[in-house]
């Protein structure tokens, strides 16, 4: 009996320490199915801190020649504390030789973000693997660039050398090779950079395009690109001329001899931009106005929510009958408009400019409002400035002619050309008598010379 019972123990306490064994290990199995649900989310939110950060953030690295197209962040994976964010996410980018198509290599970019854990700020790099065809690539055979743009480590087996076309050394030879964008709906590829890669040319091996300074010598760097301190090609000033004319010679007075307001406004499209702009000639420029009638402008400028580019179209006939100065007001008043686009369609929704600006917006209610009550002043100290260091001969025959020099209320009254024909609240805002003075002066506007200072 006593056998018995002992056995009826045993038995119970075998199952009971087995139920708690099992049950400990389910416990532990979903604690285990837990962790990387809980690792995805944060992973996602860390990725979308950096992307926020990265595009917010002016850095050199985003000049470079491989953010040609969107970073696919949606791929983005981390290995350790790195964030890994591949830069082409269909094809990788085709190099070759012009002369021989059978040399092609293929390029896969990376931009690699780390966090700095003391100021949550974040580096980068840009990681380039380097293979002979587009079925993958070595992990070992790579280059890195630093934030700043600057080749740091050259891990490319079979590396190439490269040296100067111009070489006098009799037994170097060196092939032209070619950079190619490639049109993901056509398949139709674009040559947009050139070098040249030579052998036995005794210089460290370096595969351009980027070659980090050491020693390569670019062709060309196609169009939209230009070389940086380290020899990489990269997106040049984000500004397309496609002026012609007296228009682009005026265009090129503002941006070379403008004061720091004219400086300031075009840098908002420089280097590392949010957004870009394209300022063309045209012929005539029109509008539809609030009667849905087309009218004759000046210029324009137009943009797409959604879109980078801003296109600003000049009147090729208005700026020839126009004088040089009323002209220089139009580009200015223009680009002034694609300034307020920016502030008005940036995804930088901390930064104090834009959001002052987005205030005053909603107050005035359109781009004229906002612009007699934010820059009349800035267009004012501007025209004033290129008058008279720029267009000097006109400034010296308007002193000639009136016995005075301009005024700073000429300016003013030249300033609000194109905006008080729209009746704005700011301009239906000013006293009677500042109104009349202001028509009064605007009447010399005409007067003043057609003539730009560039050669024909």
């Amino acid at each position: 009996m006593i056998l018995t019972l002992t056995k009826f123990f045993m038995k119970k306490i075998f199952f009971i320490t087995t139920f708690i064994s099992f049950s400990a290990l389910l416990f532990l199995n979903s604690c285990t199915n837990e962790d990387p649900v809980s690792k995805g989310k944060t992973d996602l939110i860390n990725i979308n801190l950096a992307r926020e950060y990265f595009n917010s953030t002016p850095i050199k690295i985003k000049k470079n020649i491989y953010f040609s197209k969107e970073l696919d962040w949606e791929r983005g994976h981390f290995e350790n504390d790195t964030l890994s964010i591949p830069i082409l996410s269909n094809k990788p980018i085709l190099i070759k030789r012009l002369k021989n198509p059978n040399s092609s290599k293929y390029l896969y970019p990376f931009l690699l973000i780390t966090k700095n854990k003391s100021n949550n700020t974040y580096d980068y790099n840009l990681k380039v693997f380097i293979a002979s065809n587009n079925n993958g690539f070595d992990k070992e055979s790579y280059h890195l660039y630093d934030t700043n743009n600057k080749l740091i480590l050259n891990k490319e087996k079979s590396g190439i050398s490269t040296t100067s076309k111009t070489s006098k050394i009799s037994d170097v030879d060196c092939e032209l090779w070619g950079y190619f964008l490639t049109n993901d709906d056509t398949g139709e590829r674009t040559l947009i950079y050139t070098w040249y890669v030579c052998s036995r040319s005794g210089q460290p091996e370096q595969v351009p395009p980027g070659d980090g300074g050491g020693g390569g010598e670019a062709v060309s760097c196609g169009t939209g690109y230009i070389q940086d301190e380290y020899g990489n090609c990269v997106v040049d000033d984000q500004i397309i001329v496609e002026l012609t004319g007296k228009e682009k010679c005026l265009n090129d007075l503002l941006d070379k001899n403008g004061v720091s307001f004219v400086k300031n406004l075009l840098a908002n499209f420089k280097g590392n931009s949010e957004f870009n702009i394209k300022i063309v000639s045209k012929d005539k420029v029109t509008v539809l106005d609030e009667n849905k009638i087309t009218k004759e402008v000046n210029g324009k400028t137009e943009h797409t929510p959604g879109s980078t580019l801003m296109t600003i179209e000049i009147s090729t006939s208005r700026t020839n009958e126009h004088s040089a100065l009323d002209a220089a007001r139009t580009i200015l008043h223009e680009y002034i408009h694609a300034d307020m686009y920016r502030k008005t369609y940036s995804k930088d929704i901390t930064n104090k400019e834009v959001l002052d600006f987005n205030k005053t917006y909603e107050a005035y209610g359109n781009q004229h409002g906002t612009m007699g009550a934010l820059y009349i002043d800035s267009m004012k100290e501007a025209l004033k400035a290129f008058h008279r260091d720029v267009l000097t001969d006109d400034y010296n025959k308007y002193t000639n002619y009136f016995g005075e020099t301009p005024s700073d209320a000429f300016y003013e009254a030249l300033a609000w050309n194109g905006l008080k024909e729209s009746n704005v609240k700011s301009w239906t805002d000013l006293p009677a008598e500042k109104k009349a003075a202001i028509e009064a002066l605007a009447n010399r506007v005409p007067l003043l010379s057609k003539t730009v200072p560039c050669p024909n």
